[in-house]
């Protein structure tokens, strides 16, 4: 059971990679595209959101990826506290850490969903004739894939060997 959430970690973090590589290229090739246009006095309304809303989503893949590699939030001066602690202790504190995440991760989805259907309750007009809520669905969408990555992390084992330390 637990062999098939760290595989399912590992395939969703690979996906999650490429994704986020894709949206860094798109962003490049619209930045670009929009400056070249704007020489040629041409400019597109629909650049300008568009990359806002591709930023947004690249911030959450990868604080997705982030989380998945247990970078995501540390405070330096507890880490090294953490480190002096016998091994037994670091187990259960880390448990404890990514269960803290975790409930924290799963609020902020709830959130954000909450957020997106008072959006999608008073809609505006965006691009490409898209209503603002569905670009906004990326928020709840970025919470979820966060709260789903620690969910899965929850199931990793490794950090608990006795070889390894909690935050390696």
């Amino acid at each position: 059971m637990i062999s098939f959430f760290n595989k399912l970690r590992s395939v969703f973090s690979f996906i999650i990679a490429k994704l986020l590589f894709s949206g860094i290229v798109i962003i490049l090739l619209l930045g670009v595209s929009g400056i070249l246009l704007r020489w040629q006095g041409l400019s597109p309304m629909w650049i300008d959101p568009l990359m806002r809303h591709l930023v947004l989503m690249i911030a959450f893949l990868g604080a997705t990826l982030a989380s998945e590699k247990s970078l995501h939030i540390k405070i330096d001066v507890f880490a090294t506290l953490i480190e002096k602690l016998p091994h037994s202790i670091k187990k259960y504190l880390y448990l404890w850490t990514q269960a803290i995440t975790f409930i924290i991760a799963s609020f902020l989805t709830y959130a954000s969903y909450q957020f997106f259907l008072i959006e999608k309750e008073y809609p505006q007009p965006s691009i490409f004739n898209l209503e603002s809520y569905h670009l906004v669905f990326i928020i709840p969408l970025g919470f979820f894939l966060v709260t789903l990555m620690t969910f899965l992390k929850l199931f990793d084992l490794k950090h608990l060997e006795k070889n390894e330390g909690v935050n390696d």
